[in-house]
């Protein structure tokens, strides 16, 4: 009798053995060969990017931070004695038209339409990144400006602002995806982001769950919070143009703010109608709040002179819209700002 006990625990400490090595055996090919050398998880969870800024750094890494900063401040030189703007933005900032060969973005076409008109040396520093919304633009304006010193500085979106809170972070003022960045717990993020078969399996429902008990905490699609997203992004340009103001320009005396509200595709065809109605609903309100600041501009509808649609989505455009995007800018600028001042460079 205690012999058939001992072999039947000998059978069970052997088959928890081979189960040990069999379940090693997967998960060092899931991890080193599926995950990390075919490249077969999923992207969104497996090229999961570092945060290497505080609130700024759930986004792309920016244009502005790569060429400045980690170039131990080059701007210092690069940008003495000329008219300095800080271009702040979403990915509609950041990108050219791919589709078209030599496109360049809005503020590299802004800043040579601005040197031709006033003929004097501008340079237009892009901390734009995709992704990004004005909330991480007021972190990102109060971390690097200091050293840039900005005559102008430039808050250019709407989109992130808006529209991205219905399909990503539902909260108003959070960075995109914040709540996967901060709030996901712990061993979810490690399968997700290690290993392939469970990123595949298991990774959109993980996060499904946790974003719809975020949605239910803040009554998703409420009234209520719809008129969040307005408040929020009032607040934030209020408090990013008190920031802006207490940088010392020696063109204007103190930096200039102005805040632009991009154009936003009006039919996008891969929303539902109900989605694509309370999303304008709700711009339609936070343009009415807009109009009643002076460095605020609601430029929404600047793409409506165009016969076709200039949209590849909700908000990236074709060339030719970016040209014309800069050249409004521009005037803006050479019409009310530029001239009441004078230019002392």
């Amino acid at each position: 009798m205690g012999q058939l006990k001992m072999n039947k625990l000998n059978k069970i400490v052997l088959f928890s053995a081979y189960l040990i090595v069999i379940l090693f055996i997967f998960a060092a090919a899931d991890v080193f060969l599926l995950n990390n050398r075919l490249n077969l998880g999923h992207p969104r969870f497996s090229d999961s990017s570092k945060a290497e800024y505080p609130y700024a750094g759930f986004i792309e890494r920016s244009l502005a931070s790569r060429v400045n900063f980690e170039g131990g401040g080059n701007c210092l030189n690069e940008c003495k004695n000329k008219i300095r703007i800080a271009f702040f933005g979403g990915s509609t900032a950041v990108y050219p038209d791919f589709e078209t060969p030599g496109s360049e973005n809005i503020p590299s076409y802004l800043e040579k339409i601005l040197k031709k008109k006033l003929k004097k040396d501008v340079i237009v520093m892009n901390y734009a990144a995709g992704g990004a919304a004005h909330r991480q633009h007021l972190h990102m304006l109060l971390e690097f400006m200091p050293e840039f010193k900005p005559d102008i500085v430039i808050f250019y979106g709407g989109s992130n602002e808006t529209v991205q809170h219905w399909f990503f972070e539902p909260r108003p003022g959070y960075p995109m995806n914040f709540y996967y960045k901060a709030e996901f717990e712990t061993w979810k993020k490690f399968l997700l982001e290690y290993s392939a078969v469970f990123s595949r399996l298991l990774g959109f429902k993980f996060e499904d769950d946790n974003n719809d008990k975020i949605k239910k905490r803040i009554k998703f699609r409420s009234r209520k919070w719809k008129k969040q997203i307005v408040k929020n992004y009032m607040e934030t340009i209020e408090l990013s143009k008190a920031a802006a103001n207490t940088f010392k320009s020696d063109l204007f005396g103190t930096a200039v703010f102005i805040a632009v509200f991009q154009p936003i595709n009006k039919r996008t065809p891969e929303y539902d109608e109900e989605t694509v109605k309370e999303q304008n609903e709700t711009i339609n309100e936070l343009r009415k709040s807009i109009k009643q600041l002076d460095y605020a501009y609601d430029f929404y509808d600047k793409y409506d002179v165009f016969p076709e649609s200039v949209f590849y989505d909700n908000c990236h455009v074709k060339d030719k819209a970016n040209r014309l995007m800069a050249e409004e800018i521009a005037k803006l600028l050479t019409g009310r700002y530029f001239k009441p001042a004078g230019i002392v460079r």
